[in-house]
């Protein structure tokens, strides 16, 4: 089944509410952000959720954003 082949990945808050829709529709995912608030916002199980240690959030900073993702 396509479901067990397939993992969404968000990045960010967008990303994480794309995603959250695969997860409520029981595909695998795993969420990635720098705000924790962002994250526990979602409400998904803490073991597909990765917060970047010491990272207080972009606040929408392209460059920040960027060197997280590196």
């Amino acid at each position: 089944m396509l479901k067990d082949l397939f993992c969404a990945v968000g990045l960010g808050q967008a990303g994480g509410k794309m995603t959250k829709e695969f997860y409520d529709n029981k595909y695998r995912t795993f969420l990635i952000n720098t705000s924790y608030q962002d994250l526990e916002a979602l409400n998904v199980k803490n073991d597909l959720m990765y917060h970047i240690p010491s990272a207080h959030g972009c606040a929408k900073i392209r460059e920040k954003a960027i060197k997280y993702a590196k």
